[in-house]
């Protein structure tokens, strides 16, 4: 049981990580544009749970219909 939490806590810490960079990444350009960098970093804090929760059910839809 201790590999499983170390593992979920793993991947955790690396999506959390991931999701910084590509923050950080992207408030930068913004900057670099003249845009409003924070309402990008926003745009990307919001649509990014939203756009894995639209995949994970599109694949449990196509999972229960190949059934």
């Amino acid at each position: 049981m201790f590999w499983f939490y170390l593992c979920l806590g793993t991947v955790i810490l690396a999506a959390l990580l991931l999701t910084a960079g590509v923050c950080i990444w992207v408030y930068q350009d913004a900057k670099e544009r003249g845009e409003r960098a924070w309402l990008w970093v926003l745009i990307i804090l919001i649509s990014s749970p939203l756009l894995g929760g639209f995949f994970c059910f599109n694949v449990g839809i196509v999972y229960i219909c190949s059934k």
